[in-house]
């Protein structure tokens, strides 16, 4: 019967169901590799988390303080995520992100920001001035995707200066 109905229908109709059935899956199994790269992105975003608290215990055990305190840190990642939003053509986001890593004065102070950083999400924006979407992630993410590379070898620089390598 099927094969009966395939044959009556005109040319145009059958191209038409090809290509529908191909969009089809074609989304279904676009929609699935985004899924398996949320969770893989997640699981190392939790890992990354759990390593910076980690390391902010050994840095206490060291005897290094960090020398902001928890609200402090708090208020570093809204400076940061404020930095990351948005279109910003002029790149004083990317300033102000530098300036919030170039302020943290040892290693405790990095890991500490990184913990209470978690995972967040932020709009990322494309080269031609579009949003292309959220970005979810690590502090360590938004470093590399929202800095260049010039801007990520001053922050490595700063950061490498207080004993943190990224």
């Amino acid at each position: 019967m099927v094969k009966t109905i395939w044959k009556d229908l005109p040319q145009w109709a059958k191209g038409t169901i090809v290509v529908v059935s191909l969009l089809a899956v074609a989304g279904i199994g676009y929609g699935i590799y985004k899924g398996v790269k949320k969770l893989t992105d997640k699981a190392k975003t939790n890992k990354e988390g759990q390593e910076s608290k980690d390391e902010l215990q050994r840095a206490e055990a060291e005897g290094i303080k960090a020398t902001i305190s928890p609200a402090e840190a708090e208020a570093k990642v809204s400076a940061l995520l404020s930095g990351a939003r948005g279109c910003d053509p002029i790149g004083s986001g990317a300033s102000s992100i530098i300036a919030v890593i170039k302020s943290l004065k040892n290693k405790a102070d990095y890991y500490l920001l990184s913990t209470t950083f978690g995972t967040r999400s932020w709009d990322e924006c494309s080269w031609t001035g579009d949003f292309v979407g959220d970005v979810t992630g690590s502090l360590t993410t938004l470093l590399t995707e929202e800095l260049d590379s010039g801007q990520m070898q001053e922050v490595r620089n700063h950061l490498s200066t207080l004993g943190v390598n990224i």
